[in-house]
């Protein structure tokens, strides 16, 4: 499992950062 860090920007990537 990623960190908060690494999943933030996973997140981000994706297009949803605040999900």
């Amino acid at each position: 499992m990623p960190t908060s860090q690494t999943w933030s920007y996973t997140r981000t990537r994706i297009g949803n950062p605040m999900s």
